[in-house]
């Protein structure tokens, strides 16, 4: 029998196009509720349609553009209804969502937190890291794609965090090709895309600092004008205009927006992928870029990079022109090393797609836990993956919240430990020492699994 969750409610700022896909698979798994704060963000266009929503309702706050200093108070509206049975708040960056937190936080809703990613920042000042930690602290469960994110969750939100690992993706499983395209392919594609040079290297995003597209520009200075280096994402600003005026790069090229289905072509043709950024939390592109077989090449300062990219030597330090070019050029003169290093990253991508993200290891059956917190945080990650058939999850408490799942079938069992009686039978054994009366070593308090046989006959809101 499939597993659903009754009811899930997620609390995020815009609906990008990847997350369109994932609460559509999700969807099928739960009765699915996201509140988005607004359709859009400034300077962002998403290639996405309402009708393309199948799987979940949807609820916007707002139709145009998202407001990040501004509270949108109709978000407590839904709050207030309580009628889920988990809320996922995604992050903090807005007022309406700070607000939504704090509300959820002062109401004592339990909640869990997904991180699609961040890097901890371990020399920031005292109050900005009081801040993070006030707004992250207090979930019932994390929900992490890296181990980069990882120590950012434990960092702000302490060490004993409950963290589950997700496959943070933009792909289905249709978008992973199966194997790295031949030259003659490659060769082909570019043809159509009117591209001259015998070689090519790909970049995609805005023309802004943080991608670091000026150090990519820098390292192409003095590398072989017969390696295309095509730019795709927007429009460059006087900034890289005056870079590439400068240093004669004929061989750069911006090419603009493109749609899905037109930079598809430019992943196919190109022969690497480089992302020279100085930040970023994820970067889903390093996920799009191995999808179509392309080594990659990135900054240590990209999470996505960092946990995806088996070759390290491909993780270069952020701001650093000359090993940025020593990596392309030795990439470029080995194709052997490249079809290898395409290889390995369609290996790893293949873990990292949309069905991914909800769907279950078919090998759990059992899940025996330490405790009731324990094995409500093991259904908190179950329910968050979308388990497709029933696992059986047994604490050991006989906690009020962990019979009230019993009796809602979403635990299947916890061990009673009785701590009334413990605690009765230590105070007798203290009175007996104190008295000269020899003591038992060993004392053994019987215990009870409780089951939805008979959770019934148990106060579900007191400890026995």
């Amino acid at each position: 029998m499939e597993q659903k969750l009754k009811k899930v409610l997620f609390i995020t700022n815009i609906p990008a196009p990847y997350r369109i896909d994932f609460y559509n698979e999700l969807g099928k798994h739960c009765e699915l509720t996201v509140i988005f704060e607004a359709k859009r963000a400034p300077g962002i266009t998403f290639n996405w349609k309402e009708n393309t929503i199948s799987n979940f309702k949807a609820i916007f706050l707002k139709e145009g553009e998202i407001q990040e200093t501004k509270i949108d108070w109709s978000i407590f509206k839904y709050i207030k209804q309580l009628k889920y049975d988990v809320i996922f708040i995604t992050n903090y960056a807005y007022f309406t969502e700070m607000a939504a937190l704090l509300s959820i936080k002062l109401r004592n809703i339990p909640y869990y937190y997904e991180v699609d990613g961040a890097m901890a920042k371990y020399h920031e000042g005292k109050a900005k890291k009081i801040f993070k930690s006030f707004f992250l602290k207090g979930a019932k469960a994390y929900i992490s794609p890296s181990q980069i994110t990882d120590e950012y969750i434990r960092f702000y939100a302490g060490e004993n965090s409950t963290i589950y690992r997700y496959p943070f993706s933009s792909l289905g499983n249709k978008d992973i090709i199966n194997a790295p395209l031949s030259q003659q392919e490659k060769n082909a594609i570019r043809k159509i895309l009117n591209i001259k040079e015998p070689q090519m290297i790909l970049a995609v995003g805005q023309f802004i600092h943080r991608k670091g597209f000026d150090v990519l520009l820098q390292a192409a200075r003095t590398m072989d004008k017969n390696i295309g280096i095509y730019i795709v994402g927007g429009k460059p600003t006087e900034e890289y205009l005056q870079i590439q005026k400068e240093n004669n790069l004929t061989q750069i090229h911006f090419e603009g927006f493109k749609t899905k289905e037109e930079l598809a072509m430019y992943f196919k043709a190109a022969d690497i992928f480089v992302h020279p950024t100085r930040e970023d939390i994820w970067g889903l592109v390093i996920n799009e870029s191995m999808a179509y077989g392309l080594p990659v090449i990135t900054t240590n300062k990209c999470v996505a990079g960092m946990e995806l990219i088996t070759n390290k030597e491909c993780l270069i330090d952020t701001d650093n022109s000359e090993q940025l070019k020593s990596i392309m050029e030795k990439l470029m003169n080995d194709s052997e090393l490249r079809v290898e290093i395409a290889q390995q990253n369609l290996h790893k991508i293949a873990s990292y797609t949309i069905e991914k993200m909800v769907e279950e290891h078919e090998d759990i059956d059992v899940i025996m836990s330490l405790n009731d917190p324990t094995a409500m945080g093991a259904l908190a990650a179950l329910d968050s993956k979308g388990y497709k058939k029933d696992v059986l999850v047994y604490g050991v408490d006989g906690s009020p919240e962990g019979k009230r799942l019993i009796s809602e079938s979403k635990m299947t069992g916890t061990a009673v430990q009785y701590p009334r009686k413990m605690g009765a039978s230590a105070i007798k054994a203290a009175y007996e020492l104190l008295a000269g009366k020899d003591v038992d070593k060993t004392v053994t308090i019987p215990v009870k699994l409780i089951t939805k046989d008979n959770v019934s006959e148990y106060d579900l809101e007191r400890w026995q």
